[in-house]
């Protein structure tokens, strides 16, 4: 039990960095306008970084709990977003961004 306890925790904290690096990913792609190449941008790669902890906080949290109670968490991603796209790039959620995040938690709590 406390194991699955620390798998939905560190599930959650890693989806949460997953949500972040797409809207970090997405300002580092809109400064770079110019086309010149994202390795030479240290934002992209603070993004590739973000994901990949993220990703690597899901594969402990895997080894933590049963996968049924991890893989629904990875709405967390979707529902994350929304936010830091609008914090970050000044994305006003529309009706369809939080209907969308509505059957997240659905399709996660089903």
């Amino acid at each position: 039990m406390q194991n699955s306890v620390l798998g939905v925790f560190v599930a959650l904290v890693g989806n949460s960095l997953i949500g972040c690096s797409f809207s970090v990913m997405k300002v580092a792609h809109e400064r770079n306008k110019g086309g010149g190449s994202y390795l030479k941008v240290p934002l992209w790669w603070m993004g590739t970084i973000l994901m990949i902890f993220g990703e690597l906080g899901n594969l402990v949290a895997y080894s933590l709990a049963k996968p049924s109670l991890i893989s629904p968490l990875g709405a967390i991603s979707v529902l994350v977003n929304v936010p830091a796209a609008y914090i970050t790039l000044g994305e006003r959620p529309s009706a369809s961004n939080m209907i969308g995040c509505v059957m997240c938690v659905m399709g996660g709590y089903g």
